[in-house]
């Protein structure tokens, strides 16, 4: 739920104080790193974890 002082009177558009609030967390993107013109994602050390739970018994 949003505090109903972020949106208009009209119920359709948010408010300065909306805005204020908002700008920061919507701002911005966060590109991954190039490398030669190929974006660097992350690579995982494919590395199996013990297992931590008994067989299942219906």
């Amino acid at each position: 739920m949003m505090p109903r002082n972020y949106i208009t009177q009209d119920g359709f558009h948010i408010t300065d104080k909306a805005k204020e609030y908002f700008a920061p967390l919507i701002q911005g993107e966060d590109y991954p790193a190039y490398k030669n013109g190929i974006p660097q994602y992350a690579r995982l050390k494919k590395v199996l974890e013990k297992k931590k739970l008994r067989k299942w018994k219906p």
